[in-house]
């Protein structure tokens, strides 16, 4: 009897591995909305997802093992069915071990169950419709069904395929629950090769938004050179899910569009992902970064105005310098970022060209004559941006010097703002014993321990970007270096560094013109206290005295504690009338007549 039972159960176990499919597998999952009470350490599957065939058969697999190994351990039915544990499972403190029990006694429930799963299933293969697992065993047993309705052993066995049932990764892998993204798969199930850094380090938004935009236009241009039409419509309509099946969907048929056939032919991976790269790259300055950059700039420009009467003591290394008004400083931060707008523009011209047409190595194997104008035309149209074919597919494949000419002039923005940030916090630093030539805006509350004091929180998260941006620039870089032969492979990481950057400095810049540049006032009072008390201003002595001369007016000003007018006429190089015509602050902000 005992070899007849373990080969029934290894058969059912095949039948489960064999010829199941994943809607069984759907059908077989019941999808609790709640935890179910007592049950610690319960994950459900999220509606929507299936258990493929190789987890189902590992999961009945283990709890077939547990049904053999254990013989039960001298439980009865009616405790199997109520889930009590065995005693082995409790632990010193009495309670029930989170883990073994749970497992042990759904196991040799659903062993008990064996039998009747294979009619089951075979049910449900037939109807195609999704029954409950108390549904279908009541097809089969009543007087099972009666038992199972007071316990929720159907509930908690499912349950359980989707909990975590023990710390070892194998197992935790093996029941891992699934997003609502696409997967790839093969014979073997789902292809998981590069689970690095999780939900963080997928593929950038821009870069499947522009697969999207080449796919549709890919198709649209395929349908010129003999692709179905009906195939090819179906493949725009699907564009923006960049899936093959959705298209077939959209047929209403079973596999009639094929993933290389269709929806990829004429095309390489080779050469859609740099063409893609450039699109997202593209799209997002165009869309993002110009607009906030020229946002700041405009702000800047307007305070260079605002300020332009105000006379404040200017600083060279950190030092009192001469004077200069606080609109030309302001106005310096607006032609940085001028300049960088200018900068990263004129990068555009290389990113708009496309290497689509160059296929595997950018010789255009397996392409039509007129295909990779004819697609930068299509994207062109698709994003109303110029796109044009590349001048040289062999440098568009293997090489990304213009992704890294972008990044380049990103960097150089990055040290801009950099500049720009910590100079309006530094001059804004106070309120009493900083420099507090500026009043930044209150965003927040301030300190969580210093009350009244309020941070320059929108500099520092400006700095901090920037310093991101830098370091993205050296991934750039060095992933531009490693084009080897006909393909540079590290076009992900180039891709999701320079989308990066673009979406960071437009995020901040506008943050940063928001609630900081635009709010900025001057603190007239005392940026007026200390240009007077600065000594540098004995400079403008220069022609008159000499510069030895004023240097030892500066010199015994400071030592004395004095200003420099007490210390001109103690050394009798000057009369007071002399220094009052030629020490006005307002005079030395420019070039004399």
């Amino acid at each position: 009897m005992r070899k007849k039972k373990l080969v029934r159960l290894e058969m059912v176990r095949r039948s489960l591995r064999m010829r199941a499919d994943i809607r069984i597998m759907k059908h077989l999952v019941t999808w609790p909305t709640s935890k179910q009470e007592g049950m610690r350490g319960l994950y459900p599957y999220r509606h929507g997802s299936s258990l493929e065939i190789g987890r189902f058969s590992f999961f009945f697999g283990r709890f077939i093992s547990q049904y053999e190994d254990h013989k039960l351990s001298g439980v009865g039915a009616n405790n199997l069915l109520s889930l009590n544990p065995p005693a082995d499972t409790r632990n010193e403190s009495g309670s029930v071990d989170d883990v073994n029990a749970r497992d042990v006694a759904v196991g040799c429930s659903i062993a008990k169950l064996f039998a009747l799963l294979k009619f089951w299933i075979y049910l449900l293969i037939i109807n195609k419709k999704k029954k409950s697992i108390l549904t279908a065993l009541s097809l089969i047993s009543p007087s099972v069904i009666s038992k199972l309705s007071t316990t929720s052993v159907p509930t908690m066995a499912i349950n359980v395929a989707s909990r975590r049932l023990s710390s070892g990764t194998a197992l935790r892998r093996a029941m891992r629950s699934y997003s609502t993204f696409r997967e790839e798969r093969d014979t073997f199930g789902p292809i998981q090769n590069f689970e690095i850094g999780g939900e963080r380090e997928r593929m950038p938004e821009p870069i499947v938004r522009a697969f999207g935009v080449l796919k549709k236009c890919a198709a649209k241009v395929n349908m010129e050179y003999g692709l179905d039409p009906t195939i090819g419509k179906a493949i725009m309509q699907a564009a923006q899910e960049v899936i093959a099946n959705r298209a077939a969907e959209i047929l209403g048929g079973d596999k009639c569009v094929h993933p290389n056939d269709h929806v990829n032919r004429s095309q390489s991976s080779n050469d859609t992902f740099p063409t893609v790269m450039h699109i997202a790259a593209a799209t997002e300055i165009n869309s993002r970064l110009i607009p906030s950059l020229k946002t700041l700039h405009s702000t800047l420009h307007s305070k260079s105005f605002q300020f332009k009467d105000i006379v404040k003591i200017g600083r060279t290394h950190t030092q009192d310098a001469t004077p200069l008004t606080l609109g030309q400083e302001f106005g310096g931060y607006a032609t940085q970022v001028k300049y960088g707008l200018n900068r990263v523009t004129c990068t555009l011209p290389r990113l708009y060209q496309l290497a689509q047409g160059g296929t595997a190595v950018g010789t255009g194997l397996n392409t039509k004559k007129g295909f990779d104008v004819k697609i930068a035309a299509a994207v062109a149209e698709e994003t109303n941006l110029p796109f044009v074919t590349a001048e040289n597919k062999f440098e568009a494949l293997a090489a990304h010097d213009a992704c890294v000419e972008t990044s380049g002039s990103l960097n150089t923005i990055a040290t801009s703002l950099m500049k720009i940030a910590n100079d309006i916090r530094f001059l804004g630093s106070g309120p009493r014993c900083g420099l507090g030539e500026l009043v930044l805006p209150e965003n927040e509350p301030g300190s969580s321990i210093m009350p009244g004091k309020v941070n320059p929180t929108q500099c520092e998260a400006l700095t901090m970007v920037c310093a991101q941006v830098m370091g993205n620039h050296v991934a750039v870089t060095v992933g531009g270096s490693n084009g080897h032969f006909e393909l540079n492979v590290f076009k992900p990481v180039i891709a999701s560094a320079l989308l990066h950057s673009i979406r960071l400095v437009a995020d901040a810049s506008a943050s940063f013109e928001k609630n900081c540049v635009r709010g900025i006032e001057a603190n007239r009072e005392r940026i007026s206290k200390l240009l007077h008390e600065s000594l540098m201003l004995v400079t403008s002595l220069n022609p008159k005295i000499g510069y030895d001369n004023a240097a030892a007016v500066a010199k015994k000003a400071h030592k004395e504690g004095s200003t420099l007018k007490e210390a001109a006429l103690k050394l009798g190089v000057l009369t007071a009338e002399e220094f009052d015509t030629l020490v006005v602050p307002e005079k030395m902000i420019g070039p004399s007549d």
